[in-house]
């Protein structure tokens, strides 16, 4: 049976005039409930690690009266609200073009329980928004129980090495080629599709440039912000896209937007920063009492340099390595810290778990060998048990450090987030630096990351010389038939 709970985001099926009372009974689908969500975040600083509790709520906004000749829309009924409580340092669920790579709903619980804020970034979903739809984003991609952050890029794609944004819009790159996102056509998406948050687009650059494309970018950031917030509904939390190629364009980015109202939270896009150091000391002009996501720095050890910059960062690294075959071991403590290739002859025949200790439904379920089987055979599931131990490990690495946080004092607990720095970049680093510059690209500035965003889409599909070649081949027929009856 479907509540009616159940019903709120689903599609219209009856477009036609509102049904008199007395007269047959309304379409089953009722029309999609507007709502609005709030953002809420409590933290503490131990030591210079950031510990704190994220809390979405979203609940319905009451419909004006109805006629008395109609009946009262759905809307009017006010739903149960629906929250979600997000300790932090966490994880956020990265997805692209609308759906979580490799799982299904069912598969991502087995992996992360309980996924309360699903990054959908517009870049990789613009293609898949339909240009019409009665319901909301959250019906189109069935997250009726998440709560989605509208965010402008993808930053786990390769971008564009100097994407050449204007003074009224941002340049994305989608499947289709660029496209100009400008803040009205932000503003429009927004009102249309009502994301629970959404994250201001910005000028973000990737690739060499000077101090003065670099400084334009940032005001081109803070155009867009300011464009954008008098046209986003007031029922929807804004977060800040910071932004910079160094650290000095970062500290002006982040200063200039401290000062901008209604600000609800952050999010840091600096893909050029993401492998370097702390962010920390660049972002201190931010109100540290707002939530900030740092959809950029993908890498387990970009997040642990960087537990005082942010406090939610992406699971897009998990995918991004499932999808290639590699399988991610991390932990805080003794155990190992790997990525381990399953695609690899040496696991044919090893009937060991993905990680021995592991508590992965995956690495319960099945072993190394089976899963080699499955890459080997190229069957989905191979990449979709891996994908749920990366995710698993991401997560319960980043449960392992609020625990560290709260069981020790600052000193004890950075101490420990060190000692595992040492050891991942010694143990791991190599390997991980290799994967990303030869065969991930995540966005980030490498070499083949730059080589793939040089070919760059065009905003037009170039003729096709099919048509040119089979004119040419049937002229040389017809040539060589005349020849012959002659």
């Amino acid at each position: 049976m479907t509540s009616r709970r159940d019903l709120q985001d689903l599609p219209v099926d009856n477009d036609g005039p509102a049904t008199l009372v007395g007269a047959a009974p309304p379409a089953l689908h009722a029309a999609p409930v507007a709502t609005m969500a709030t953002v809420s975040f409590r933290h503490r600083l131990v030591g210079a690690l950031r510990r704190g509790t994220l809390t979405l709520e979203r609940t319905a906004i009451a419909a004006p009266a109805s006629s008395p000749e109609t009946l009262p829309p759905a809307s009017a009924t006010p739903s149960p609200a629906l929250s979600a409580t997000i300790e932090t340092p966490g994880l956020a669920v990265y997805t692209r073009r609308l759906v979580v790579p490799h799982m299904t709903h069912d598969t991502l619980a087995l992996a992360k329980p309980a996924p309360a804020l699903m990054d959908l970034p517009l870049e990789s979903s613009m293609n898949a928004l339909p240009a019409t739809y009665p319901g909301t984003l959250r019906s189109l991609a069935n997250l009726h129980d998440a709560f989605t952050l509208f965010t402008g890029r993808d930053a786990a794609a390769a971008m564009d090495k100097n994407a050449a944004h204007g003074k009224d819009f941002v340049h994305v790159r989608t499947e289709r080629g660029l496209g100009k996102l400008t803040a009205d056509g932000f503003a429009d998406l927004v009102k249309k599709w009502n994301p629970d948050v959404a994250a201001a687009p910005a000028a973000v650059l990737a690739g060499e440039v000077s101090d003065k494309v670099a400084s334009r970018a940032v005001d081109r950031t803070l155009g867009m912000l300011d464009k954008s917030l008098p046209l986003l509904p007031a029922s929807t939390p804004v977060f800040a896209t910071v932004t910079g190629t160094s650290p000095a364009t970062l500290d002006k980015c982040a200063a200039h937007i401290a000062s901008r109202p209604r600000i609800a939270g952050y999010v840091l896009d600096a893909p050029r920063l993401a492998s370097g150091a702390d962010l920390t000391p660049a972002l201190a002009a931010l109100d540290p009492a707002k939530p900030r996501y740092a959809a950029s720095l993908l890498t387990p050890d970009a997040m642990a340099r960087n537990l005082g910059a942010a406090d939610m960062f992406s699971s897009a690294f998990a995918y991004s390595l499932a999808s290639h075959g590699y399988a991610l071991h991390l932990s805080l403590h003794d155990g190992e810290n790997a990525i381990h290739n399953l695609a690899s002859g040496e696991f044919r025949t090893d009937t060991t778990p993905l990680l021995t200790g592991c508590e992965c439904w995956a690495c319960a379920k099945h072993t190394r060998a089976y899963v080699f089987h499955l890459l080997d055979c190229h069957e989905m599931l191979g990449w979709t048990l891996l994908a749920i131990h990366n995710v698993h490990q991401l997560d319960a690495f980043l449960a392992s450090i609020r625990a560290a946080i709260d069981t020790n004092v600052g000193a004890a607990a950075q101490a420990a987030v060190d000692a595992w720095l040492a050891r991942y970049e010694r143990d791991v680093g190599p390997e991980q630096k290799r994967i990303v510059d030869e065969v991930l690209g995540l966005g980030l500035p490498t070499a083949t990351a730059a080589k793939a965003a040089t070919e760059k889409p065009q905003l037009k599909r170039p003729r096709s010389t099919d048509s040119a070649a089979a004119a040419e081949s049937e002229k040389k027929t017809k040539k060589q038939k005349t020849g012959s009856s002659e």
